[in-house]
């Protein structure tokens, strides 16, 4: 995961974001943290080309808007 990514993942958590644009970050897969994000009504994925498992986000009941475009 790229430091990028872990430092947005951080901050959402921190103050408890409702959306999260991890977009173009060059996730190879997604990072378990993501799970605990529960409060994300919003997430961006596009252009992780190499996601392929979305099975992380399963927890996260209150998103309504998930972009996987181009991943």
């Amino acid at each position: 995961m790229s430091k990028e990514a872990k430092e947005l993942i951080k901050e959402a958590l921190k103050n408890q974001a409702k959306s999260l644009d991890l977009s173009n970050c060059d996730l190879e897969e997604l990072p378990k943290e993501i799970g605990a994000l529960i409060q994300l009504e919003d997430l961006r994925l596009s252009g992780n080309q190499k996601v392929s498992d979305l099975s992380p986000l399963a927890n996260l009941q209150n998103l309504n808007t998930l972009d996987v475009s181009n991943t």
